[in-house]
């Protein structure tokens, strides 16, 4: 009998393993520093049609964001943008028909932190040593950002994407080079601390597979509401064993959090009409979502302080991006992030 009592409580134990709904990654520094790494790029020497007029914004906002509440937060900040040019109207919100009133500012990146100034000047990027310019962007974010273990770390990309990685412009404009998931990644193996990246371009999905991840799955809220935390991925105790716990889709944390606006296989397309918010036709259908759940001031295109209930979590962000898309919207181009049966901790008061 007592063997049974005791075999019932392996069992009962299991069971509330395998079934919990919030597992959250441990969040024990509270001086801690975020770094903010963001891409976004329009393209403006490309034919019309591949110009896109929203990334510059979406980067504009997301990095204000961040900021925003990392100063609220209390912890340390710093900053690494790419892009390739500004708005000539600013970053107002522009009349019909000058939405692709972009000057080329070459692909270029500027580094600051909260000791100093915003206004750095950017620096043109240029081919070195035989290296391309995308090789470039990957050698610069590794050289650049010194992290400690733990910091969080959140990169966003805005621009085309396409089979094989990001399309980052080459020097004149005309064209691209690839920076691919096995360059990026490599770059950002070498920083030793929490991550998550949110990928808002065609294919962003090909990120997850090839950043050595076990599975990966669309969470999907179940309720009404907009803040959902991330439910239980498992519907019995045997799929929670077949998925492996130790495994990044298991019981252990992975250390890199990946949010993709669409599959490997997938166009995301910045179309107004897919994203059913005020401010759509400014900002990429993916990504004014993401600057939703984080509080985005959209009136006055400032980074504000909102956490509804003290805490902002990588799953809680993806769950609301998706529940908000359009139906359409997903079956074209469906977000996908990191399985795990614990959450990303981005910003706690």
């Amino acid at each position: 009998m007592r063997k049974e009592r005791i075999l019932l409580t392996i069992v009962l134990a299991i069971f509330l393993i395998a079934t919990s709904c919030e597992f959250f990654y441990p969040d024990t520094n509270d001086n801690k520093t975020v770094h903010i790494i963001t891409m976004g790029f329009a393209y403006p020497m490309l034919k019309e049609e591949n110009v896109l007029a929203n990334t510059l914004r979406d980067q504009h906002g997301i990095t204000g964001q961040l900021v925003a509440l990392a100063e609220s937060c209390g912890y340390g900040y710093e900053v690494l943008e790419f892009n390739d040019g500004q708005y000539g109207n600013g970053w107002t919100y522009p009349a019909k028909g000058l939405e692709k009133n972009i000057v080329w500012g070459k692909t270029r990146y500027r580094h600051y932190t909260g000791d100093t100034p915003a206004e750095a000047a950017y620096t043109t990027i240029a081919k070195t040593g035989g290296r391309t310019i995308a090789e470039m962007v990957a050698t610069i974010i590794n050289d650049t950002i010194e992290v400690c273990k733990d910091d969080i770390l959140i990169f966003h990309y805005s621009g085309h994407g396409n089979e094989h990685g990001l399309l980052i412009p080459d020097q004149d404009g005309s064209g691209y080079e690839v920076l691919s998931p096995g360059m990026l990644l490599a770059a950002l193996d070498s920083l030793d601390c929490r991550q998550m990246l949110i990928l808002d371009c065609c294919y962003s999905g090909i990120f997850l597979e090839d950043g050595d991840l076990e599975s990966t799955l669309a969470y999907r809220p179940s309720g009404e509401t907009d803040r959902q935390t991330m439910g239980n991925p498992f519907n019995t105790i045997g799929e929670a064993f077949a998925n492996g716990f130790g495994k990044s889709g298991g019981a252990s944390p992975p250390s890199r959090f990946i949010i993709s606006a669409a599959s490997d296989r997938q166009e995301s397309w910045d179309d107004d009409r897919l994203a059913a918010h005020e401010y759509a036709p400014y900002y990429g259908a993916f990504t004014i979502w993401v600057l939703d759940y984080l509080g985005y001031d959209f009136e006055n295109l400032s980074g504000t302080y909102r956490m509804d209930d003290g805490i902002l979590t990588a799953a809680e962000l993806y769950n609301h991006a998706y529940s908000h898309l359009r139906d359409a919207t997903r079956i074209t181009a469906t977000p996908n992030i990191t399985a795990s049966r614990y959450d990303l901790v981005l910003f706690e008061l």
